[in-house]
């Protein structure tokens, strides 16, 4: 049974950073405390399981159709947000939380996929008892 519970897409955002038609698609991806002014706080890759949330920061640029983070604990997976691409031909930003508890203690990992399941950037992080 998941124990964790996915809490999803939060927000979205469309920036006007233009790419070629030439790049194919990526993206970024950072695990952080939290999410301020649509950007990335407190990355980081060992958190304490008393954090209660972490989130998924990711930067896509010439993802046509939509974005994905996949979470997970060891090699079971947790959950998925869904992005839909704002901007497919440019570069915009997107994230996702999870919920932290004692059940994930150890290795997690977070990937951001497009909309073939191609795996664009992966992110680990270890949940522990204490900092």
């Amino acid at each position: 049974m998941r124990q964790a519970l996915l809490v999803g897409l939060l927000a979205l955002v469309a920036v006007s950073v233009p790419a070629t038609a030439q790049e194919g698609p990526s993206a970024t991806l950072a695990v952080c405390r939290t999410i301020e002014n649509r950007a990335c706080e407190g990355p980081g890759v060992r958190f304490p399981v008393t954090i209660g949330k972490i989130w998924a920061f990711s930067q896509a640029t010439n993802v046509p159709d939509k974005l994905v983070h996949v979470w997970f604990h060891g090699d079971q997976e947790l959950g998925r947000a869904v992005t839909k691409s704002p901007s497919p031909k440019g570069s915009w930003r997107t994230w996702s939380s999870i919920t932290v508890g004692p059940n994930l203690l150890g290795d997690c990992r977070v990937e951001a996929r497009d909309a073939n399941g191609n795996v664009l950037a992966t992110e680990r992080f270890t949940i522990v008892k204490s900092e």
